[in-house]
């Protein structure tokens, strides 16, 4: 409707959440963004949620936008979210981080500079903010164990689309860094920085 959408779920007594979506036009831009929501209380949840007793309670949410300029093939995406879990203090303490978050940017420019296909060269960042783990739970004293940590990653690339073969073919570099946090004592460590290069190719069927 004008260019929202509604979407939601239900299921595994309980797990739910709903999204809200929009995609349209504005003179020369094309324009997508989602904002959504969800919750557990499902016993049978094993992700990433803490238990007490039987019962895991989690919510998490997250927008994200993106915009285009048509002629020129300009774009940015960005994203931000979290997942909140209620149980996490109750489990590892008041000390506990119990909110990930994840915050995330991209831009650059899609144009057919070649006739086989479109072309997009980009640069992205995204930061992690991870709470307090599962399995620090499982420590006695919480020795050793992480309170939280913080991660970068950042990463450029180039993707060259081949629509006879419904094929994309990308080389991407990307670098991440980061710094985890003491339990106990709140002593920062630095994580050891990782490059990475990727290539390869992708066809839809």
């Amino acid at each position: 409707i004008a260019g929202f959408s509604v979407s939601a779920s239900w299921g595994e007594d309980d797990m739910w959440d709903a999204a809200l979506s929009y995609r349209g036009e504005a003179g020369d831009f094309k324009i997508g963004a989602k904002a959504g929501y969800g919750e557990t209380t499902d016993n049978n949840d094993t992700g990433s949620c803490a238990v007490v007793g039987t019962r895991r309670e989690c919510q998490w949410w997250g927008v994200s936008a993106t915009i285009q300029h048509i002629p020129t093939g300009l774009f940015l995406y960005g994203g931000y979210g979290q997942q909140m879990d209620d149980n996490a203090k109750r489990v590892l303490g008041a000390s506990a981080e119990d909110t990930n978050s994840t915050a995330y940017i991209q831009g650059g420019i899609e144009q057919k500079v070649f006739a086989i296909g479109k072309t997009v060269v980009f640069g992205e960042y995204r930061k992690d903010e991870a709470g307090s783990p599962e399995i620090a739970r499982t420590l006695i004293g919480h020795a050793n164990s992480i309170r939280e940590s913080e991660l970068d990653f950042w990463a450029t690339g180039i993707v060259q689309s081949i629509d006879a073969a419904a094929m994309d073919v990308y080389v991407i570099y990307r670098h991440a860094e980061g710094v985890t946090t003491d339990f106990t004592s709140q002593a920062k460590t630095p994580i050891d920085g990782f490059d990475m290069i990727m290539m390869g190719a992708r066809i839809q069927f």
